[in-house]
């Protein structure tokens, strides 16, 4: 089944890379099914063209940001400003406690330390990114920091539309996450 859907658009399309045998057969079931092409998608994939571009997941020295400003894309970084690079950015305020990524990471954390033998929160602190129901469900339940995501995601690409209306790039904390504690985490030592 690996690379049924481009043989079909091949097949569909007239274009070279399958067998007339595999063509044949994609075009009866097309008209068996009364199947016929979508204008609009037609011209969607013949205008393919890229107005701005959201980074998201930067790293140190993200070879990402050079390239586009080689090729002139206004772009948004999500994360850390130190990483930007000087391009415009939206990130949202961390907490000194160390804390995972994501909520499945954290409770892979957790299953970790108790399987060291370790106890949360009297040898380790954990806290969790985006507060979803793992963080309830766990023993013990989950510290986590919790980020109006929804929000988050449009401040980031409203200021991409900014840049695409010519407005000048700024950094922007958009919002410090509440934090939510629970059994994981104890008072700092």
């Amino acid at each position: 089944m690996r690379g049924l859907p481009r043989r079909v658009s091949y097949a569909l399309n007239n274009q070279p890379g399958v067998s007339e045998a595999t063509r044949a057969r994609v075009l009866k079931v097309a008209a068996e099914l009364e199947w016929v092409p979508n204008r609009a998608a037609r011209q969607l994939s013949a205008e393919r063209r890229v107005d701005g571009v959201i980074v998201v997941d930067p790293r140190v020295a993200d070879p990402r940001i050079p390239l586009l400003r080689k090729l002139g894309l206004p772009a948004v970084l999500v994360g850390d400003p130190a990483l930007a690079d000087g391009m415009p950015c939206v990130w949202t305020d961390g907490t000194a406690a160390m804390n995972a990524a994501l909520d499945l990471m954290a409770v892979a954390g957790l299953s970790v330390v108790q399987g060291q033998g370790l106890h949360t929160p009297a040898d380790v602190t954990l806290v969790a990114w985006d507060d979803s129901t793992l963080c309830r469900i766990t023993h013990p339940t989950l510290t986590a920091l919790s980020h109006n995501i929804v929000g988050y995601r449009a401040e980031v690409t409203r200021r991409l539309l900014d840049l695409l209306d010519g407005a000048t790039p700024q950094a922007h904390l958009y919002s410090t996450p509440l934090l939510i504690i629970r059994d994981a985490s104890g008072p700092p030592a």
